[in-house]
């Protein structure tokens, strides 16, 4: 019991003693996060009919809202990507529209020279704007039915 009493004046004083942050920069300017959130209603693996292509809907999220559209570029991040550029194509920017924070383009895989094997396709927005940060990617897989 006396270890007890001990403790929870230990705790006490400590609660006393540390204080908060202090967020000055709270108000401050900060750049915009874009980042990919996903396949929008389905599943990033696409299976295609040989010869055949299917199409997906990739959403788009931004850590801020602002008056105007803004438009971003969406690139394919080549280290771990395997599936060769003939196997699909994408809408090479995506807007957001004015006062929102999503937006979406679509990806369309087509069998060209595709494996039965799942193969991935990886997507992130482009960071070469100093006006924002590229967040998350996503990574589709493209194999042949």
């Amino acid at each position: 019991m006396r270890n007890f009493k001990i403790i929870a004046i230990i705790l006490i004083l400590s609660t006393f003693t540390i204080s908060c942050d202090d967020y000055k920069d709270f108000d401050s300017e900060r750049v915009s996060v874009v980042g990919i959130t996903g396949v929008v209603g389905g599943s990033p693996a696409i299976v295609l009919p040989p010869g055949g292509s299917a199409s997906r809907e990739i959403g788009v999220f931004v850590s801020d809202v602002v008056s105007t559209d803004r438009s971003f570029n969406v690139v394919v991040i080549a280290d771990g990507t395997l599936v060769s550029a003939e196997n699909y194509s994408f809408e090479s920017t995506v807007t957001v529209p004015a006062n929102e924070r999503r937006g979406t383009f679509f990806f369309t895989g087509t069998d060209v020279s595709l494996s039965n094997d799942p193969t991935p396709v990886i997507l992130a927005i482009d960071n070469a704007d100093p006006t924002y940060v590229s967040g998350a990617r996503v990574t589709l897989t493209l194999r042949k039915n």
